[in-house]
C-alpha cells in the first residue's frame, strides 16, 4: 500500500494566545522551515563488549520555526514582542497546517505550544510597496504535536502530571515532617542532583542541586503570579535563616528534599540567588538558585514512595 506524498506549497499557519479564539495576527507567509525534534542520544560502551556501543535517549528539545516572507498590514507581531519584553504572559499556540493543492483539504497539522517570538527580521525596504512588511518571524516553543485528520487538537500535550520536588521542614531530630504551611513547591524540578560523601572534614552527606524561579512559570492553582520573583525564592531562604531556639542558640531549620521516590535530609550549607531578568522597572522576573544541603554523617540512600503525583 502505497501513501500519497504530501505537497510542500500549500500550508497555513495559524497563530493564537491562550483563551482567545481570534488569530494573533493576519500575517501571510510564503515559507516555513525549521520544524524538527531533537533528542540528545548519550553513547556507553560495555565493557564486556568492548565492541559495541549501547545507546541510550537523552533529553529531548525543538528546533526554532522559521516563518519566511511575510506581509501584514497590521502591528500585532511587534506588539506581541513589546508583551513578552514587559514580562505579560504572551505564550502562543502556533499551528502549521498543510494542505492539499487545492486547499480544500487538510492533511497534517503540526501544533507548536507555548511559543516565544526568538527573532523578528524587519524588511529590506521598498518605495514600490504599500505594507507593512516582516521578512522573517523565527518561534521557540516547548512543545510539538501532530495532529492527524479527524483528531480533535488538545490545548497541550497529553503527558502524565509530573511530580513535582518539594522541600519540607523537619523537627530537630529529622525524624517528623512538620510546618507545612512552610514547604515549598518548586515550580521548575532540577536538571540534575549531585550527592557526595565525605570524610575529609568528618563524615558528612552533600546534596547540590539548581532550581529555577519564574513569575511566568507554572503557578499552584487558584494563585496569582507574584510580580516580583524574590517572592518565591523567599521561601527557599526561609530554609538558610537561623532561628531563635528556645534555651539554645539559633539553629537553621531541617529540611527534606522530597522528589518522587527521591528523598535527602539535612540543613541548608550554601544558597546564592542570581537574579536573571528584570522589568522595565526593575522587578526581578527570574531567578536561578544554587542549593546545597549537607549533614554531618554518612546518610544511607532513603526510597519514598511516589505518590502525589502532579500536585502543588
Amino acid at each position: 500500500m502505497s501513501a500519497e506524498p504530501f505537497t510542500a506549497f500549500a500550508f497555513a499557519v495559524e497563530l493564537r494566545l491562550p483563551g482567545s479564539d481570534q488569530p494573533l495576527c493576519e500575517a501571510a507567509f510564503s515559507a516555513c522551515d525549521g520544524l524538527e525534534l531533537r533528542r540528545e542520544i548519550l553513547r556507553a560502551r560495555d565493557g564486556a563488549d568492548p565492541t559495541g556501543v549501547r545507546l541510550l535517549p537523552g533529553a529531548e528539545s525543538f528546533g526554532n520555526v522559521t516563518l519566511r516572507r511575510g506581509m501584514t498590514s497590521s502591528f500585532d507581531l511587534w506588539d506581541w514582542w513589546e508583551r513578552v519584553r514587559r514580562g505579560q504572559a504572551a505564550r502562543a499556540t502556533c499551528d502549521i497546517v498543510v494542505l492539499s493543492p487545492d486547499l480544500a483539504q487538510e492533511r497534517v497539522r503540526f501544533r507548536l505550544y507555548r511559543c516565544l517570538p526568538a527573532k523578528i527580521t524587519g524588511p529590506a525596504l521598498n518605495a514600490a510597496g504599500n505594507d507593512i512588511a516582516i521578512e522573517s518571524l523565527e518561534l521557540a516553543c516547548e512543545g510539538v504535536d501532530v495532529v492527524r485528520p479527524g483528531d480533535k487538537p488538545s490545548a497541550a500535550p497529553a503527558e502524565e502530571p509530573v511530580a513535582k520536588a518539594q522541600l519540607r521542614e523537619l523537627d530537630a531530630s529529622f525524624e517528623r515532617e512538620i510546618n507545612r504551611p512552610r514547604w515549598v513547591t518548586v515550580p521548575i524540578n532540577p536538571h540534575e542532583l549531585r550527592t557526595s560523601f565525605s570524610h575529609e572534614l568528618g563524615p558528612t552527606t552533600r546534596l547540590d542541586l539548581r532550581l529555577t524561579f519564574d513569575v511566568d512559570g507554572p503557578s499552584p492553582r487558584g494563585r496569582r503570579a507574584p510580580d516580583d520573583v524574590r517572592r518565591l525564592t523567599q521561601r527557599v531562604a526561609y530554609f538558610a535563616t537561623p532561628r531563635a531556639v528556645r534555651g539554645g542558640a539559633p539553629a537553621r531549620p531541617a529540611v527534606r528534599l522530597a522528589w518522587g521516590t527521591f528523598q535527602f535530609d539535612g540543613h541548608v550549607e550554601a544558597l546564592e540567588e542570581t537574579l536573571e531578568a528584570f522589568s522595565p522597572d526593575g522587578r526581578p522576573l527570574r531567578a536561578t538558585l544554587a542549593l546545597s544541603l549537607a549533614r554531618a554523617q554518612i546518610a544511607s540512600y532513603a526510597f519514598a514512595s511516589a505518590v502525589a503525583r502532579g500536585r502543588g
